[in-house]
Order: C-alpha cells, then sequence, then structure tokens
C-alpha cells in the first residue's frame, strides 16, 4: 500500500478499490485488484500463478485494467537464471493517487450525464394548460397542483 499513509488512510483505500472493481468490473478483475491491494507490486507469472491463469489470459486482463487507469505495468527486461538472452517481465501495481483520480473523473462523468439526462427530460416534458395554452415545467407544476380537489390549475 502506499507508503506515509496512515492506517486508516490505507483501509480507505482498500476500501475504495474494492468497492469500485465489485462495482463495476466481473469476477475475474476484482481477484486481480485484490491481489494487487494486498501486495503493492507482483511479477506477471507470481500473479498468473495466483490466480491460476496462462500470462496471455493474465495480459488481457491487467490491459483492460491499464487501458481504464486502474492499475500501473512496469515492464522490464531480465536474464533468467542460466540463461543466454534476457526475457521480458512486467510488474503490476496500483498507483493510488491516480487511482483516486481516475474514481473521481468517472464519478463527476456519472453524475454530469445523469444531470443532463433529467435535464432533457424536464426540458421535454413541459406542461400546457388546455384553456389558454401557457406552458410550465417540470418543476413549476407542483404549485399548479390542488390538493383540494385533486387537479391542477393554471395560474391564469
Amino acid at each position: 500500500m502506499a507508503s506515509g499513509l496512515s492506517k486508516d488512510e490505507q483501509e480507505t483505500l482498500r476500501l475504495l478499490v474494492q468497492h469500485v472493481s465489485r462495482a463495476f468490473y466481473e469476477p475475474k478483475y476484482t481477484v486481480v485488484m485484490d491481489q494487487l491491494v494486498r501486495h503493492p507490486v507482483l511479477k506477471d507469472d507470481d500473479l498468473a500463478g495466483r490466480m491460476g491463469l496462462q500470462l496471455k489470459e493474465l495480459n488481457k486482463i491487467m490491459a483492460t485494467l491499464e487501458g481504464h487507469k486502474l492499475v500501473r505495468i512496469y515492464r522490464q527486461n531480465e536474464l533468467k537464471e542460466g540463461a543466454q538472452r534476457s526475457v521480458g517481465r512486467q510488474y503490476f501495481y496500483i498507483d493510488y493517487q491516480s487511482f483516486c483520480n481516475v474514481v473521481k473523473w468517472r464519478m463527476a462523468e456519472m453524475r454530469r450525464r445523469i444531470d443532463q439526462g433529467l435535464r432533457n427530460d424536464f426540458d421535454s416534458k413541459g406542461y400546457i394548460c388546455p384553456q389558454c395554452h401557457k406552458s410550465f415545467q417540470a418543476l413549476e407544476v407542483d404549485r399548479l397542483f390542488n390538493l383540494a380537489t385533486g387537479t391542477f390549475n393554471c395560474d391564469i
């Protein structure tokens, strides 16, 4: 977990990662995120072994999570013991500051889309008096409703 943080802050970040992964992703992504919360950095073959996946399958999952900016991948060439040539290795980790910024941006975007949808609904669903043809916005109609008669009464 991120260094220099209190236990409460670390727990809050862990919960944020868990809630986001469970709310928006399939279980295989959630398991990966849970592993990365427990271990600050995991090598590709270690994570694949923990999950019981082939590296190719794991790389697809990680490419999606990296594309969504939830995880970071550090790539490095390494020599295996007794080998003549280097092999590409990947290390996976969560950059918590970036993760939080992505979540904040996505929440703001969701809020904006919902607000825009509601605004469009309200704007398109005005009410018109059948006698004088005055139009009212959806949010204005509550003051026109007469509880005694159960009807809408135009203010004119």
